[in-house]
């Protein structure tokens, strides 16, 4: 064993340690599963079920199997979630040689725990590989490179998409796991789905993989490629509108924390998870009060549940496009990468999605979604107050929200879904549609060519080129627990009044509230604009001082129904849509309005057949299902991209505070654009850093000086350690007297410890990822090792002791110059990350935006 004198490697071996490591806290129990968890469960099912390409077992859905909520609820009540969390384990939906398989995994056991097969309708949601391996097989199909040829287009110039299929009453044993493709047809083109070739079916077994069915039926004209491009780099001018350019200040930096998977802003807590199928879940948000000192439930669990997109064309080549997005191609599957500055702006935080691929392996989605404070010029809240004599008063709060984003591109279409979180309390969910439109070729350029009588399905937006009707239904699961989970749904009418004959009064008429408390699911399912009323979601067990029952209200965006009829087959699949409200008891089971199995379902396990069962819900730990929806007649600015079309809805606190809950919220103080943009310039700025820059500077220099001092203390010792002539012997045993080139090792070794603590502690983890942290690591790693090594080879060596081995050694030439030139490295290394990633606290962006 060494001696003693390897104790201070130890010691700064642990100093490496502690500044290249991040502290693991305790797993939330809503964490969403990580690579290696995902690599774990391929691992253990791999010892029941064969996985690679020569076996036909795939993984079709890998997500956090829902824990027991009493625990969860349990473990985040407890002081600083002490008790142990729920036990944490995977749900598996898989096909094995033509079956669905439905596995639980448990991580601690590392074990199988529930395995059983899937025995009733519907099919999992589709793996992208799977779509891919199918694209591939047609390209490579005889008859459909024939079919090509006879329209003289070419093979290479072919892409398609594909499409589930539905289901048109066939039974189970007629429903086979399919689909079907789409081509189209690039050729001067990026816009693919504004180049449709129709009169083609192309049905592909997935798992048989092969094409089943294959018919040209006829030739159709396609539109031209003309007035398809959407890129800037290749459109052509005019252009505009010009919009002048954005100047993004955010002089304090981001107000929001994040640690891991939780995020703290203003008065919220709540976690942020992804999801495969689901996209972004929100999870155990909470708000503080102020005036208890705590913090207050509110949203246990949201997220989308499902997405449900008709066409309203009943032809062959449309009628079997009603698809249910998550359930069949899955929301976060189809998220895209945000882009920072356009898709989310400056001062944003960007995490990515991880999921299992269709072999088990994992797949990461990069900067699936961000997180950015909101300031867009709305009002809080303000009032002037001009009555009093000799006193004007205004008081103004301009409002900031934080947003949680993500894009999810399901073929033509991209879904914009934000979840903001307002000082007030509320919390509104928004839906963005944007993207290209799915068009059908027509003879037709003009709307007088059309003849008498016939239905174009759509309207004519290109020359050959109809936009086809369609709507858009998204639902959302929002697990409200309103101060706790006993809650109760009111629905508050308001009623026409006539004034009592007893009140002398002119007025006639007023509108008064008449609350009726739903107690079963049948009086809680509401169709929006039927009738003036207030839906509130309230905590019986819960007043204020003055007797109110706190509670959060809904106040509804524009509101859309199904104009499917009810014996529609779609209509069917899709029942959840029937009603715009659905309040459903909490059933860990109930996720998906349209299903588990969405792929070719029967309508037999949507939200409507669940709440056909009539459940209690007054008093209940309850779920509330809301539905956006859109009629999307298109229209000519919808070519050839289409400028987002948004709705949503807002969840408000109603007497959840006893007064206003921003009153006393301080103005945000307003930093004015600098001046100095050159020529009215449309280029991107620099990002300026000068508010920021006192308190960069000083750790810039601190590093730098601190570098600098272990480099040159590095030098002298090189010139000052132990050599030959300093080494006694006396016969049988040598000796060493100590140098000083042992106090300048170690000063060094303090220099660039310090340097490095500082510079991954206090800058590389408050501004970049850990993982960028790794140069200067390795560098500091071996820089500390030559050091100490060095250093104590300096020290007094004993008669006898010598060492190492009774043995007395000597540093060899080199040593301490290279530790010092390893120093400067380090810092180098450090000093150039921060430059280059840290996200100054002043961002100054001039965006080029042209129309």
């Amino acid at each position: 064993m060494a001696p003693l004198h390897f104790t201070i490697l130890i010691i700064f071996s642990f100093v490496i340690v502690v500044s290249s490591s991040s502290f693991t806290p305790p797993r939330h129990p809503f964490d969403p599963l990580t690579e290696t968890e995902l690599k774990l469960v391929r691992t253990i099912i791999n010892k029941s079920y064969p996985v690679g390409p020569n076996h036909k077992f795939t993984f079709q859905y890998v997500g956090l199997n829902e824990p027991d909520k009493s625990l969860v609820l349990s473990w985040y009540s407890s002081p600083n979630h002490t008790i142990k969390p729920p036990p944490r384990q995977a749900f598996v939906i898989a096909r094995d040689n033509g079956k669905t398989r439905e596995i639980v995994l448990d991580f601690s056991s590392r074990a199988i725990v529930s395995d059983k097969i899937h025995v009733g309708n519907g099919y999992p949601m589709l793996s992208n590989d799977e779509q891919e391996a199918s694209t591939e097989l047609v390209v490579k199909f005889k008859p459909f490179i024939d079919s090509i040829a006879k329209r003289g287009l070419n093979v290479s110039e072919i892409v398609f998409t594909t499409s589930t299929i539905g289901w048109y009453g066939e039974t189970k044993a007629e429903t086979e796991r399919v689909i079907r493709l789409m081509p189209f047809y690039l050729d001067g083109t990026v816009n693919m789905y504004l180049r449709p070739i129709e009169g083609m079916t192309i049905i592909v077994n997935l798992d048989e993989m092969k094409v089943s069915e294959f018919k040209d039926r006829s030739t159709v004209t396609m539109p031209k490629a003309n007035g398809t491009e959407y890129r800037i780099s290749k459109l052509n001018p005019p252009f505009g509108p010009t919009l002048h350019n954005a100047v993004l200040l955010q002089p304090d930096g981001p107000g929001f924390k994040v640690d891991g998977h939780i995020v703290r802003w203003a008065n919220w807590e709540f976690h942020i998870s992804f999801d495969v199928r689901a996209g972004i879940v929100i999870s155990l948000a909470s708000l503080f009060d102020t005036d208890v000192n705590k913090y207050r439930q509110v949203l246990y669990k949201g997220h989308l549940s499902e997405m449900f997109i008709p066409y309203m064309d009943p032809t062959d080549d449309w009628y079997f496009i009603t698809y249910l997005d998550c359930g069949d191609f899955g929301c976060g599957q189809c998220a895209v990468s945000l882009q920072p500055y356009t898709d989310c702006p400056a001062g944003a935080v960007f995490m990515d999605g991880i999921f299992a691929g269709q072999d088990g392996t994992p797949a990461k989605i990069p900067k699936v979604m961000c997180i950015f404070e909101k300031y867009a010029g709305d009002i809080m809240w303000r009032h002037t107050e001009a009555e009093i004599p000799n006193l004007e008063i205004t008081e103004v709060r301009p409002d900031v929200s934080l947003v949680a984003r993500i894009v999810t591109t399901v073929g033509n279409y991209d879904y914009i879904v934000d979840y903001e979180f307002k000082p007030s309390g509320s919390i509104k969910m928004g839906v963005g549609l944007t993207g290209v439109l799915e068009v059908k070729p027509v003879e037709y350029i003009h709307t007088s060519e059309i003849k008498l009588g016939e239905d174009i399905h759509g309207t004519i937006v290109a020359d050959n080129t109809v936009g086809v009707n369609h709507d858009h239904f998204v639902t959302f699961r929002l697990d409200l627990d309103i101060d706790g989970t006993e809650n109760s749904f009111v629905r508050n009418e308001l009623v026409t009044t006539r004034s009592p004959k007893s009140v002398n009064t002119p007025r006639k008429t007023y509108w008064t509230t008449k609350p009726k408390t739903a107690k079963i699911e049948a009086e809680a399912r509401v169709k929006l604009g039927l009738k003036a009323e207030e839906l509130v979601v309230v905590n019986p067990n819960r007043k204020t001082k003055h007797g109110n029952e706190v509670g959060y209200r809904l106040l509804h965006g524009s509101a859309a129904g199904p104009l499917l009829a009810q014996d529609d087959f779609p209509q069917i699949r899709a029942a959840f849509t029937n009603y715009n409200v659905w309040i459903t008891p909490y059933n860990r089971s109930e996720v998906w309005a349209g299903g588990l199995y969405a792929d070719r379902s029967q309508g037999d396990d949507t939200l409507a057949v669940w709440s056909q069962r009539n459940r209690k819900i007054e008093k209940k730990d309850i779920v509330m299902w809301y539905t956006v929806g859109f009629h999307h007649v298109p229209s000519q600015e919808d070519y050839p991209t289409m400028p987002t079309l948004s709705g949503g809805f807002e969840l408000r606190p109603t007497n959840f505070f006893e007064r206003n809950p921003v009153l006393k919220t301080k103005p945000v103080k307003v930093t004015t654009a600098r001046k100095g943009f050159k020529n009215k310039s449309m280029e991107v700025q620099e990002q300026d850093n000068r508010d920021g820059r006192p308190k960069s500077f000083l750790f810039f220099m601190f590093i730098f000086l601190f570098g600098l001092a272990a480099f040159f203390l590095c030098l002298s010792a090189e010139f000052q350690k132990a050599k030959g002539k300093d080494l006694k012997w006396d016969g049988e045993s040598c000796y060493l007297p100590e140098n000083r080139a042992f106090g300048l090792g170690i000063a060094a070794l303090v220099c660039v410890s310090v340097a490095q603590i500082v510079g991954n502690v206090v800058i590389c983890r408050g501004f970049l990822k850990t993982d960028k942290t790794g140069t200067t690591l390795v560098n500091f790693s071996v820089a500390v090792t030559l050091i100490s090594v060095g250093a104590s080879m300096n020290r007094e060596q004993i008669y006898g002791k010598g060492w190492l081995n009774r043995e007395c050694y000597l540093v060899k030439d080199g040593v301490f110059a290279a530790s010092g030139f390893l120093s400067v490295t380090t810092m180098a290394a450090i000093l150039g990350a921060f430059a280059f990633k840290v996200k100054p606290s002043l961002q100054v962006l001039k965006l080029k935006i042209r129309v």
